[in-house]
């Protein structure tokens, strides 16, 4: 009997961690913008994305760009932590020096950092309009860097948030209760066999 009872505690113990999930968030995370390209030089637009920490843990943060927008992308911050309810706005900037149509993301990993666990995703989506321009720069420095024009009707409300977090705590619990339930079953079908 305390054999059944040590592998009731067992398999409960296993199961937690399954509640246990990453919330993540970005603000400004998505945008499109239409920047002049000219011949003589490249054009670089600054960006940020703000990531928030929602959790109550630190959580490891790491950022890269898509395979669509590598060709353009300078990571400014790559690799931080953030405490629990603390943001950052995490740089890279555009170096466009053809005109194009570009559209990718930037690819925000939220990890924990003080336990073994996975990570949560989010990507902040980017849309370029690379436009060309004839004139040539009177400006003599290179490479030149100009404002963008950020089309508001597409990017999202400034905190969007990873709602399946939430979704991943519920089955989480779900599956611990069945996980009981099949296992205090187990038990009395085990205990009236003898």
């Amino acid at each position: 009997m305390n054999t059944k009872i040590i592998g009731l505690m067992v398999i409960f113990l296993v199961s937690l961690p399954l509640v246990f999930s990453l919330r993540a968030a970005l603000g400004s995370a998505n945008a499109a913008l239409t920047v002049d390209v000219f011949p003589d030089h490249p054009t670089i637009v600054n960006r940020y994305v703000t990531v928030i920490n929602q959790n109550n843990e630190s959580v490891k943060i790491e950022l890269f760009p898509a395979e669509e927008l590598v060709n353009i992308t300078e990571m400014v911050d790559t690799n931080f932590t953030l405490l629990p309810g603390e943001a950052r706005n995490a740089s890279f900037r555009f170096v466009i020096s053809q005109p194009d149509d570009y559209k990718g993301s930037i690819r925000v990993k939220f990890i924990p950092a003080d336990r073994i666990g996975a990570g949560v995703g989010l990507d902040a989506t980017y849309r370029i309009f690379a436009i060309a321009k004839n004139e040539t720069s009177s400006q003599t420095e290179t490479p030149r860097e100009v404002p963008s024009k950020n089309h508001s009707n597409i990017s999202p409300p400034p905190n969007e948030t990873n709602n399946g977090a939430k979704a991943n705590w519920v089955v989480g619990v779900i599956l611990i209760v069945i996980i009981i339930a099949g296992g205090i079953g187990a038990y009395f079908a085990l205990g009236k066999k003898k």
